[in-house]
């Protein structure tokens, strides 16, 4: 099937065929001419593949991008829920080892005060001790 194009240069040239149709000389002038016409409409015909072909390579990569662009979007999204659950582990850590500081500080304040309690509770029964073990004066 000939391009619109194509059936248009054939009827140009059909009817310039026609009226070149009269001297040895302007014929071969003619077909000369005819020649040079037809090199032009390889050259647009040769130009117009190599814009068909870049076409569809700019189709593709437009598609590429389009695809690329979806796959980027999906990745920000699961970037930013990776980066809230992220956030809420260091919020847990950071609360557990405040309570763990917490917890530690209570512990020595518990084993001072044990300590404490525990030499005055000595001494009580040392001091008990000695009591029951001196001579009573009656």
């Amino acid at each position: 099937m000939l391009s619109v194009e194509n059936q248009m240069d054939q009827l140009n040239l059909s009817s310039v065929e026609q009226q070149l149709q009269e001297s040895p000389q302007k014929k071969t002038r003619d077909q000369r001419l005819i020649s040079k016409i037809d090199k032009v409409k390889t050259g647009r015909e040769e130009i117009n593949a190599d814009i068909m072909t870049e076409e569809e390579e700019k189709q593709q990569i437009e598609q590429q991008m389009k695809q690329m662009i979806d796959r980027l979007k999906e990745i920000e999204q699961s970037l930013s829920k990776s980066y809230k659950i992220r956030d809420e582990y260091n919020k847990a850590i950071a609360e557990t080892e405040m309570g763990i500081g917490k917890i530690t500080q209570s512990t020595q304040t518990l084993l001072y005060v044990l300590k404490k309690e525990g030499k005055q509770l000595i001494k009580k029964k040392e001091d008990l001790h000695l009591e029951n073990n001196s001579p009573k004066k009656s």
